[in-house]
């Protein structure tokens, strides 16, 4: 079949029809099974629920073999329907040495395409090729010929290569970056496509994590900018008081420390030139995958600026954590990628990113850029964790749409930080993301930084409000670089300014003080916070109980059955409360409660919680979080509650 000359649409459109078995998945140039676009979704993985996708029959992914591109290139190019290329690294540069047939050495290009019918196509010198697809909010979504496993044994590395050879799928070889994470790729011969075979292989349920490559529209979280200020606002604002409280944190502290903490800037580069601007000598460029790091756009210098820029230099600004190292990270967003004429970084590469920073000795890594969708990327959250577990602080700006926090900041794992933006006079920026993903907010209106013409810039967006908190962050680290990094985001969020005229309120899964969907915590103060890094530590609470309608005489303790893992067992005489108080109160602590059972209620040292009386034990789970200084200690208590007449 793969000798008659198809035309490209036959080629590439034909998802859908599998029932995802070994034996039923086919090779993406061979199926002919009709799939109309947004007809029946298709779906890949994001923490064990099905994310749905839908095929776009306007564009197709081609990997063709470098030699053969001329010829191919130039049917496309006379029908004026090349989107962009782009150069692919040589695969046998990552190859393992023990898998068969790994010695290929050849060179691949990429292609986007119309999807028009070429009589001329050669069906011999394509490699692989695959539609695209829509999310459920309309952003386009590439998947690439290549999906990624993470293995934790040996036997999972057995079961990858025993899958690679049933599917016939190559390894390409481990991560660079973490090696549990083996690299594949799908070929014309594969048994289905990169999304059919990473869903099967998933649902066999034989390894942690899988998930395919993608390419979606990135874009930096810049709103557009039209004014223009002299001033830094942002740092002092004499007019309504509404700043980061910079003059007062760096006037009474000092950060012996700085010099030696490293901020990653995950953007489209940094100008290396800048008078205002002193880079780290270590950098990447994770979209070619190469060392130094590239120039793809002004957007990355703005944001360092913001973190770092020279201070009492008589030149341009001051950065916030002045003579920080700022290690430069290139990525390339799709509009870079469309003047360049080059593909957007993937989220392979978006991936590499964050690993290379964690792995190279960041402490920050400041993001602010994210995608056109609200559909989860696993391997964006993957890095993330990596980079968690490496000690690192990941910060994301929430975003410019004006609604909810768009991916991957919706969807990050909790110990991120989602930054959104506020103006001069403490309310919400109108193009900042809210919802429940923010943490914090800072200045994100009229913010003036360095730009990559060796100028300055007037900018808006929330990602000039994430480099803020990336910088005070930096500035934590240069008082103590011992600090534990769940302690720089409890002080992060604990010392803020309550802003923009917001009802707070407290929130089950937000356990350092009140917070607001529009503003999170509120402003991020750096005079609190770096004044928070020192200090006499919280006395650990000692949590009392009390049950009224209880008589423990009823029923001996030798009669029931009870885990030890109960600290206490009240037995219930009919329906009541339980009132829970901290026998050891400290005036300059601020505490926390969480009960597993709602409703309850009171203040910060006393509540009371219902229990139920009916036919069977109640557990309840009740822990209290002591905060001061910017350190935190947490205590729980274990209270079984058993009707008077209940059965053992």
């Amino acid at each position: 079949m793969r000798t008659k000359p198809l035309s490209i649409l036959i080629l590439i459109f034909a998802f859908g029809c599998s029932n995802y078995a070994i034996e039923d998945l086919q090779s993406p140039n061979t199926l002919n099974c009709k799939s109309p676009e947004f007809d029946t979704p298709n779906y890949y993985w994001f923490e064990g629920n099905k994310i749905p996708i839908y095929q776009n029959s306007d564009l197709s992914y081609v990997l063709i073999k470098t030699d053969k591109v001329n010829n191919f290139e130039a049917c496309i190019n006379s029908n004026k329907s090349l989107v962009r290329s782009k150069q692919l690294i040589d695969y046998t540069l990552m190859r393992i040495d023990s898998i068969p047939d790994s010695n290929n050495n050849v060179e691949y290009t990429s292609l986007i395409v119309k999807n028009l019918p070429y009589s001329e196509v050669n069906m011999d010198d394509i490699v692989y090729s695959s539609p695209f697809f829509k999310t459920l909010d309309g952003a386009d979504l590439c998947i690439t010929n290549k999906f990624c496993i993470q293995v934790s044994s040996h036997e999972d590395l057995k079961r990858l290569k025993q899958v690679a050879q049933d599917y016939n799928v190559d390894i390409i070889g481990q991560n660079v970056f973490d090696p549990s994470i083996y690299e594949l790729s799908c070929n014309k011969h594969s048994k289905g496509s990169t999304l059919e075979i990473s869903n099967a292989i998933y649902e066999l349920g034989l390894f942690q994590f899988i998930s395919p490559e993608f390419i979606v529209e990135s874009k930096p979280s810049a709103a557009p900018n039209d004014l223009y200020f002299t001033d830094q606002w942002n740092l002092y604002n004499p007019d309504t008081g509404i700043d980061i409280n910079y003059l007062n944190a760096i006037s009474t502290t000092t950060f012996p420390h700085l010099n030696d903490v490293i901020v990653a800037v995950v953007d489209n580069g940094i100008y290396s030139h800048h008078e205002d601007l002193s880079l780290y000598n270590v950098s990447y460029d994770a979209h070619r995958g190469t060392s130094p790091s590239g120039l793809y756009g002004d957007h990355g210098t703005c944001v360092a600026g913001v973190i770092g820029a020279a201070s009492n230099n008589s030149k341009g600004i001051a950065g916030i954590a002045s003579g920080v190292k700022i290690m430069p990270i290139s990525i390339c967003y799709s509009k870079d990628a469309e003047k360049l004429g080059i593909e957007p970084s993937s989220t392979s590469q978006l991936a590499n990113a964050i690993r290379f920073a964690a792995n190279n000795g960041a402490r920050i890594i400041n993001n602010s850029w994210g995608f056109n969708t609200t559909s989860p990327i696993p391997e964006i959250n993957n890095a993330i964790e990596y980079a968690h577990k490496k000690g690192c602080i990941v910060v994301f700006a929430a975003g410019n749409s004006h609604g909810q926090v768009l991916q991957p900041a919706a969807n990050a794992p909790i110990a991120t930080l989602v930054v959104g933006a506020i103006n001069k006079t403490g309310y919400k920026a109108d193009f900042s993301c809210y919802g429940s993903s923010v943490d914090i907010v800072a200045p994100g209106v009229d913010i003036v930084t360095t730009n990559s013409s060796g100028s300055y810039s007037v900018v808006s967006g929330t990602s000039f409000s994430a480099p803020h908190v990336s910088a005070i962050a930096a500035l934590i680290f240069g008082i103590n670089p011992n600090i534990q990094p769940w302690r720089v985001r409890d002080i992060l969020e604990q010392s803020v300014s309550k802003v923009g005229g917001n009802a707070f309120d407290y929130e089950d899964t937000r356990l350092n003080g009140t917070w607001n969907q529009f503003v999170g915590y509120g402003l991020i103060d750096a005079s609190k916070a770096v004044s928070a890094v020192s200090g006499s530590e919280p006395l650990a609470p000692t949590i009392n109980t009390t049950l009224n309608e209880a008589n423990i005489d009823d029923l001996l303790e030798e009669e029931i059955d009870f885990d030890e893992a109960w600290d206490k067992i009240y037995i219930a005489k009919g329906r009541g409360s339980i009132t829970v108080s901290i026998d050891n109160y400290d005036s300059s602590s601020a505490y926390i409660w969480n009960s597993s059972l709602y409703p309850y209620s009171g203040d910060g040292t006393t509540f009371t919680v219902d229990y139920a009386s009916n036919d069977k034990p109640v557990l309840h789970e009740i822990t209290c979080k002591a905060l001061k200084n910017g350190l935190s200690v947490t205590s729980g208590i274990s209270i079984l509650v058993v009707p008077k007449n209940y059965s053992f």
